[in-house]
């Protein structure tokens, strides 16, 4: 390969993880910060839809081999 085309391939990869690196800073820390990121606002995870298991799945009968 020439000087100039391993120049550019380098380029290119640093410019991609700059951007990996600027989203990542805007989404989780700016963003986070602004009170725009809804992972703050999440329900609890015991909720109402989902806290409890089914019948069967308390029973000890199957736990019995």
């Amino acid at each position: 390969m020439r000087s100039s085309d391993l120049r550019v391939r380098y380029w290119r990869i640093v410019l991609f993880f700059a951007r990996v690196t600027a989203g990542f800073i805007w989404w989780e820390i700016v963003l986070r910060r602004l009170g725009a990121w809804a992972g703050s606002r999440r329900a609890p995870a015991r909720s109402a839809v989902g806290g409890r298991p089914c019948a069967s799945e308390r029973s000890p009968s199957r736990w019995v081999g």
